[in-house]
């Protein structure tokens, strides 16, 4: 994470495969990180913070921060349109998203 970017070194998942994601704010404003529906999709921000796969909160991301999570995509998330973000509000807005695919 840096401030209104979100990069990761894969975009496409696989159902079942357990992934680690270490996720590392960069920038100088905390962020919170989510693995859930684009904003269009899920109808609101908060929509779609309920509705995330993977959420690590604002509270853990601050600047500099460090965290590292594991998660494995259930069999649902093959026909969801999906991306990883921060759902906050101006950050989302100003493109901290980053379409993403999970395959059989």
């Amino acid at each position: 994470l840096d401030d209104n970017t979100i990069e990761s070194s894969l975009t496409t998942f696989q159902v079942g495969v357990p992934y680690t994601f270490v996720i590392t704010n960069m920038g100088t404003h905390g962020h919170n990180f989510n693995i859930a529906e684009p904003v269009s999709v899920a109808g609101s921000l908060n929509a779609a913070l309920k509705t995330a796969l993977l959420t690590v909160p604002k509270s853990q991301l601050g600047s500099g921060a460090k965290v590292t999570v594991q998660y494995t995509f259930p069999d649902t998330a093959v026909s969801t349109q999906l991306e990883l973000s921060c759902l906050i509000q101006r950050h989302y807005n100003d493109g901290m998203y980053l379409a993403i695919t999970v395959t059989n």
